[in-house]
């Protein structure tokens, strides 16, 4: 009777434990997705900012590119704010905030 109760419980204990691990592995995925999304837009503001380090804008650098080249930094932009937009909204599906 006592090792049945023995079992029961290491069983219970077992069952708390791999629960916890999978809420712990989910966590540290969503977080890791978090901050991918976090240095990408780093990433973008960074280099919006170059003109305040003495570089010229980034405005003006498309400029001096040909205009193929300013449509594929464009693009480039517009798909890694939609990545991070789109992570951001996924997380927030995922912990269920508004």
């Amino acid at each position: 009777m006592l090792r049945r109760l023995q079992l029961s419980q290491a069983r219970d204990s077992l069952v708390v434990a791999e629960t916890s691990k999978v809420h712990l592995q989910e966590r540290v995925e969503q977080l890791t997705r978090q901050l991918q999304g976090n240095e990408e837009k780093l990433s973008v503001y960074e280099r919006r900012m170059t003109g305040a380090s003495g570089a010229a804008p980034v405005t003006e650098q498309l400029e001096d590119l040909p205009r193929e080249q300013q449509l594929e930094q464009e693009v480039a932009e517009f798909w890694l704010v939609r990545k991070t937009v789109y992570g951001v909204v996924l997380n927030k599906l995922i912990l269920g905030l508004p």
